[in-house]
């Protein structure tokens, strides 16, 4: 079990891994940024826009010490937040790809000119 402080160093390095959260906020609009357990594992939680399948990401440190990469659609009309995307056995380095290719979104202008 993490205390609270180790969950948001954790979180906080997460954040780190995708890209700087200035950036993330301007590139994704990321807002309502939380830390937390599940089951024991440390994770962070966003919101972002400017994808129609997805608006919520949630990032899970597992004991192995990779990452379950998790994607959701909340919708506040119908009051409902589905899981519409998971990748377990996620690595550090692998977090940044998979979020912009699953949400179609980039987290740097440097990614973006790439393509």
């Amino acid at each position: 079990m993490y205390t609270k402080e180790e969950q948001q160093q954790i979180a906080n390095i997460i954040l780190r891994q995708l890209g700087h959260p200035g950036r993330m906020k301007a590139m994704i609009g990321m807002s309502n940024v939380i830390f937390g357990d599940v089951d024991g594992d440390p994770y962070l939680q966003f919101t972002f826009k400017g994808s129609r399948q997805h608006n919520r990401c949630r990032i899970i440190l597992n004991q192995s010490d990779t990452y379950t990469f998790q994607l959701y659609q909340f919708s506040a009309k119908s009051a409902t937040c589905p899981l519409t995307y998971e990748q377990t056995d996620v690595y550090n380095d692998m977090l940044t790809e998979t979020f912009e290719r699953e949400t179609g979104l980039y987290l740097s202008l440097y990614a973006a000119q790439r393509r």
